[in-house]
């Protein structure tokens, strides 16, 4: 159950991007969730069987924990044996969009890297941005969120250019 003292920092968090509520930070919520029998309160049991009265259909769909998938009936125990082994047999969600959309832009990104406008940018280190772009395209595709943030980098400082 979420609890004000444990979640208080996320919600700040949120708070500083967008307002929004958080129905469980409610001090008459937690009260009445507090005073829950125990054996409603472990394992979602609450959430699974609300769920399972209002939608049923709900509980036809796998849950979520990580990057990994699990049966909408498992109790915490199952359900991190199951998302353990899917994680080591690296049966996991990997989100590739990043990766293919920079190697879609491959050629815009290399000349982009050796343009003068990036050589002799001095808040760069030209062969540290030239050996990431390389990097990256001779397929070491760790380096996709450091490219992705040099470019985005690069769009604003051009885009601050044209302001000027």
């Amino acid at each position: 159950m979420r609890l004000p003292n444990y979640y208080c920092y996320e919600q700040a968090r949120l708070d500083t991007i967008i307002p929004n509520f958080m129905p469980f930070a409610q001090p008459d919520i937690v009260a009445i969730l507090l005073n829950l029998p125990l054996e409603q309160r472990t394992n979602s049991a609450f959430f699974r069987s609300f769920i399972r009265e209002a939608e049923p259909k709900l509980s036809q769909f796998k849950l979520v924990k990580g990057d990994a998938t699990y049966p909408f009936p498992f109790g915490t125990i199952p359900a991190k044996i199951w998302t353990g082994l899917k994680n080591k047999l690296n049966m996991t969600f990997h989100d590739t969009m990043q990766i293919d959309f920079l190697l879609k832009l491959r050629e815009f990104v290399s000349d982009l890297a050796h343009s003068q406008s990036v050589t002799e940018n001095a808040n760069y280190k030209k062969n540290a941005v030239q050996e990431c772009v390389a990097d990256f395209y001779r397929g070491n595709y760790k380096r996709a969120s450091e490219l992705d943030w040099w470019l985005a980098f690069e769009f604003w400082w051009q885009g601050q250019k044209l302001k000027d």
